[in-house]
């Protein structure tokens, strides 16, 4: 699983980075580990699901889970009061996600892509869709935009999926 490793399938992606090593929060400064829960068969109980160690690279961090290798960097940038916007690079493009930080804990909220994101496209927000089923993806090419999509969904009652306390 890797810390904030963002589902392939049903992404928010980009084909050029949306933050760059300069806009880049340290929010990770000086922690070197983690542990991962998500919510449990009740959907109110956190459940813990790995541990892992974090370092500091270019701008971003890379986590090793206890079980698994190295994670691609993940670099994240303040979107709006305690939330942030994190970017992990995949092989031809970038993956987003939005994350709320309170003191050491991270909670990240797995956004996927959906039919539903056509009205975000018709209103200019996401560049277009492409993909189709779980496979579907949100091209975006605008950090201001990518926020008001994510803040769109908070509005709506999104709720955290994971929940990463920082050591």
């Amino acid at each position: 699983m890797g810390l904030l490793a963002l589902a392939l399938s049903g992404c928010f992606v980009s084909k050029t980075a949306l933050i760059q090593p300069d806009q880049a929060a340290p929010i990770f400064d000086g922690k070197t580990g983690y542990s991962c829960s998500s919510l449990g068969d009740d959907g109110q109980t956190w459940v813990e699901d790995e541990k892992g160690s974090i370092s500091k690279v270019d701008g971003g961090y890379v986590a090793r889970s206890n079980e698994e290798k190295d994670d691609a960097p993940i670099t994240l940038r303040r979107a709006f009061g305690d939330f942030y916007v994190t970017q992990q690079a995949g092989s031809d493009e970038f993956y987003y996600d939005l994350a709320r930080i309170e003191g050491d804990k991270l909670y990240l909220y797995h956004f996927t892509c959906g039919d539903e994101d056509q009205r975000h496209v018709n209103a200019g927000v996401i560049d277009s869709l492409s993909g189709k089923g779980d496979d579907l993806r949100c091209n975006v090419s605008d950090f201001g935009k990518l926020v008001q999509v994510f803040k769109a969904r908070l509005d709506a009652g999104a709720l955290p999926k994971s929940l990463y306390v920082i050591k």
